[in-house]
C-alpha cells in the first residue's frame, strides 16, 4: 500500500512547540513515517501574517526547522 499526504503543517506546529520532526507527538514524524514502505508526505511552508514584513526569512527559518 502506498500512502500520499500532500498538506501536512507539522514544521509550523514543531516550531510553536520546539519539538523535532525525527519523534514528536504532532500529525507526522520521521519515526512513524519509517514503518512505512510506500509513504510520502508534502510539509507546507505557511507564512503567518504576522511575518509578512519579511517572509523570505521566516520560510527560511521554517526550512531550517524541517
Amino acid at each position: 500500500m502506498f500512502i500520499l499526504d500532500a498538506h501536512c503543517d507539522t514544521i509550523t506546529e514543531l516550531m510553536k512547540n520546539n519539538k523535532t520532526l525525527f519523534m514528536n507527538d504532532l500529525h507526522i514524524d520521521l519515526h512513524r513515517m519509517k514503518k512505512y514502505d510506500g509513504y510520502a508526505q508534502f510539509f507546507a511552508l505557511w507564512i503567518d501574517p504576522q511575518y509578512k514584513l519579511e517572509p523570505l526569512k521566516r520560510a527560511l527559518q521554517m526550512r531550517d526547522a524541517f
